[in-house]
C-alpha cells in the first residue's frame, strides 16, 4: 500500500515575504544603527582623547614658559605644607596674590616673576622665594581653572610620584565655581594630598613615564584620566592628568545616537514597504499565474492549455522566460541531477586526495614546537602556508650532531601538485646529503648534480642552506638563487645580508656554489623566507616587499621566533586583505642563545 503524502498547510508567500521584510528592516536598522553608533563612538572618544592631549600639552607649554619652572615645581613639592596659597581667585588687583606681587616687586625692583630664571630666583631672600612660589602657584591655578572651563573637562591636575608608582601626591588641581577644596571625598584636594593608586592607574603611570601617554578608567569607571609625563625631579616624576566625567561626556552622544537610531529604523521600514509593493506587482502576481498553470498541468497533463496560458502572462522580466522554458525544464532537470551527482562524487574524491596530500606534505616538515624542548642554546620556529592545497615551498631543520644544527629553506618552481612532488624529492635528497664533514656549498653542489641528471621536466628550486656551530655561533651558509637572509646582531636590528647567490639548483649541471659565514653572538637572530612573502600583493597590486619585512621585524627585534612569524603573518594578512596568496608563504627564524 502506497503512502499518500500529507499536504502541509500553506502560508501565503506574500505574508512570508512581508514578515521577512519587517524582520529584515528592523534587524538592518538595528545593526546599521549599532554600527554607526560604534564607529561614531570611537570617533567621539578619539576626539575626547585628542581634547585631553591638547589640554595637557597646553598646560605643559604654559608651565614650560616659566624659565624657572623646574625650580618652582621642586619648591612646591618640598614646601607644600608651608605655602600660603590663595586658591581659585581671579588674578586681579584686589586679590591676596596681587598684594604679594606688589610686595615682591617693592622689595626686588627689576625682578619680573614671569621671566625670572633660576639664577634670578636664587638671589631672592628665603621669604621672597616663598612669595614668588605662592604667586606663580596662584597664577597656575587660575590657568588650569580656565582650561577646565573652556575645554569642558572635569579636572586638570598634576601629581608627583616615584617607583613603584603605588601612590601619588597632588601638586595642583583645578576647581570649578562653588567647588570646595579639602581632603574629604568629593572635595577638590589641596596641594600635598596623597592619593591611593589602583593597579590599573599604576600601570597607566608606568606606561606614560615609559614614553606613551595613557588613558585609565578609575575604579567605578565614572572618570577616565589621561596621563601625560611632564618632567622629573630627582627620583620623582611629575605628570599632568586630564580627568573627564564619563556620564557627562557621553550623555549628548547617546542622545543623538538614539534619535539617529529611530530615524534609521523608520527609514528602513519605509524602504521595506516600497520594495515589498514592487515585489508584489513585478514578481508575486506573475508567479501566482505560473503556479496556477503548473498545478493545472500536474492535475490535467493538458500541455497545450498550459502553454497557451503561460504565453499570456504579462511580464517583462525573467518570469516570462521561466514560463516559456517550463515545458522542457523537467526533462533537463532530471539529466542535470544525474550529471551533478557524478560531478559531486568526482570533486569530493579530488578534495579527499588533495587533503591527504596536504597532510602528507605537512607531516614531512618539522611542525612540533618547541622542536627541541631540552635545548636552551637556540630557539627556532618555522611555518609554510601553501597558496593552493599543496605547495612547492619547504623548510627543514635538524641536529646533524649535538653541536651542529642544519637549516634549509627552498622554493620549487611552479605550484600545486607537481611542485609539491618535486619539493618532496628535493627535501629527501638534501636530507640524505647533509653530513658533518660536508660544507653548505658542497651539499648544494652534489644536490645540483643529482637533480640535473634526472630532471626531464626542467624544473628548478632555489635553496638557502646554513649549518650553525652551536658551540661557536658561526653559521656556514650557501645560497642557490634564494632570497637574501636577514640578520639581527645581538642588541641590534634586522638587516639584509646580501650574500653571493649561485644559480638555482636544477638549472645547469656543474654549477658551483660558495660558502660564506655569519657570526651569531648570543641574542643574534636569522630570518629566512621564500619570495611568496616579499611578493604578497594587495588589492591594488602593490607587493609587500623587503622594506615592509624589515619594518615588521624591527618593530620589536627581540621577540621570540614564534612571535616574529605570527606577527609577520598578521602583517601580510592585513596588507593583502581579501586578496588570495599568489605564491606559497614560507618563513623560518632562529635565535641563538649560546651555551648557558
Amino acid at each position: 500500500m502506497n503512502d499518500v503524502p500529507v499536504k502541509k498547510k500553506k502560508i501565503s508567500m506574500l505574508l512570508q515575504i512581508a514578515i521577512l521584510f519587517a524582520i529584515g528592516a528592523v534587524m538592518i536598522g538595528v545593526l546599521l544603527s549599532n554600527e554607526v553608533k560604534n564607529v561614531s563612538y570611537d570617533l567621539f572618544m578619539l576626539k575626547q582623547k585628542e581634547n585631553a592631549e591638547s589640554s595637557a600639552e597646553d598646560l605643559a607649554g604654559y608651565l614650560e614658559s616659566f624659565p624657572a619652572h623646574d625650580w618652582l615645581i621642586r619648591y612646591w613639592y618640598d614646601h607644600y605644607d608651608e605655602l600660603d596659597i590663595e586658591y581659585d581667585a581671579p588674578y586681579s588687583a584686589d586679590t591676596v596674590t596681587a598684594g604679594k606681587y606688589s610686595l615682591l616687586m617693592e622689595r626686588n625692583p627689576g625682578f619680573i616673576p614671569e621671566y625670572a630664571e633660576i639664577k634670578d630666583v636664587e638671589k631672592l631672600t628665603e621669604e621672597d622665594r616663598k612669595l614668588y612660589a605662592e604667586i606663580e602657584y596662584s597664577r597656575l591655578i587660575s590657568r588650569i581653572d580656565q582650561i577646565k572651563k573652556t575645554q569642558n573637562i572635569s579636572y586638570v591636575f598634576g601629581v608627583v610620584t616615584e617607583k613603584p608608582y603605588d601612590n601619588q601626591k597632588v601638586l595642583f588641581i583645578s576647581a570649578g565655581p562653588g567647588e570646595i577644596r579639602g581632603s574629604e571625598k568629593g572635595q577638590v584636594y589641596p596641594i600635598g594630598t596623597e592619593l591611593i593608586v589602583t593597579e590599573e592607574r599604576q600601570n597607566a603611570v608606568l606606561n606614560a613615564i615609559s614614553g606613551e601617554p595613557q588613558f585609565s578608567y578609575n575604579e567605578d569607571e565614572k572618570y577616565f584620566d589621561y596621563y601625560y609625563p611632564f618632567c622629573s625631579i630627582d627620583s620623582h616624576d611629575v605628570l599632568i592628568v586630564i580627568s573627564m566625567y564619563v556620564p557627562k561626556v557621553e550623555m549628548p552622544f547617546y542622545d543623538s545616537m538614539a534619535k539617529l537610531s529611530v530615524m534609521t529604523i523608520e527609514f528602513m521600514a519605509l524602504l521595506a514597504a516600497i520594495c515589498l509593493a514592487m515585489i508584489i506587482m513585478v514578481i508575486l502576481l506573475p508567479l501566482k499565474d505560473v503556479q496556477d498553470n503548473i498545478s493545472l498541468f500536474k492535475n490535467t497533463k493538458d500541455s497545450s492549455t498550459v502553454v497557451e496560458n503561460l504565453s499570456k502572462i504579462s511580464s517583462h522580466n525573467e518570469i516570462a522566460e521561466l514560463s516559456s522554458d517550463f515545458a522542457s525544464m523537467v526533462v533537463e532537470l532530471n539529466a542535470y541531477m544525474i550529471r551533478n551527482e557524478e560531478t559531486a562524487v568526482r570533486e569530493e574524491h579530488n578534495k579527499t586526495e588533495l587533503a591527504l596530500a596536504n597532510r602528507i606534505q605537512t607531516a614531512m616538515l618539522p611542525n612540533v614546537f618547541p622542536s627541541y624542548p631540552d635545548r636552551t642554546d637556540f630557539d627556532i620556529y618555522a611555518s609554510m602556508t601553501p597558496a593552493r592545497e599543496v605547495g612547492g615551498d619547504f623548510y627543514d631543520f635538524f641536529l646533524v650532531d649535538d653541536e651542529h644544527l642544519c637549516l634549509v629553506i627552498a622554493d620549487v618552481s611552479g605550484k600545486g601538485v607537481p611542485a609539491a612532488l618535486y619539493m618532496m624529492a628535493t627535501k629527501i635528497l638534501l636530507s640524505q646529503m647533509i653530513k658533518t664533514d660536508r660544507s653548505a656549498a658542497q651539499i648544494l653542489n652534489d644536490a645540483n648534480a643529482s637533480i640535473c641528471s634526472k630532471n626531464p621536466e626542467e624544473m628548478f628550486v632555489t635553496v638557502w642552506l646554513g649549518i650553525l656551530d652551536l658551540t661557536t655561533g658561526i653559521m656556514t651558509c650557501a645560497n642557490a638563487g634564494h632570497e637574501y637572509p636577514m640578520l639581527k646582531k645581538a642588541g641590534g636590528q634586522f638587516e639584509l645580508v646580501k650574500d653571493k647567490h649561485g644559480l638555482v639548483i636544477g638549472a645547469i649541471e656543474g654549477a658551483v656554489y660558495q660558502d660564506y659565514e655569519l657570526r651569531l653572538d648570543p641574542g643574534a637572530s636569522v630570518f629566512v623566507y621564500t619570495d611568496g612573502l616579499a611578493e604578497a600583493s594587495s588589492s591594488d597590486h602593490q607587493m609587500f616587499g623587503t622594506d615592509r619585512i624589515l619594518e615588521n621585524l624591527n618593530t620589536d627585534p627581540d621577540r621570540t621566533p614564534e612571535m616574529i612569524l605570527q606577527d609577520m603573518k598578521q602583517a601580510v594578512s592585513s596588507f593583502t586583505q581579501s586578496t588570495e596568496l599568489f605564491d606559497d608563504l614560507t618563513m623560518m627564524c632562529i635565535t641563538y642563545h649560546g651555551k648557558v
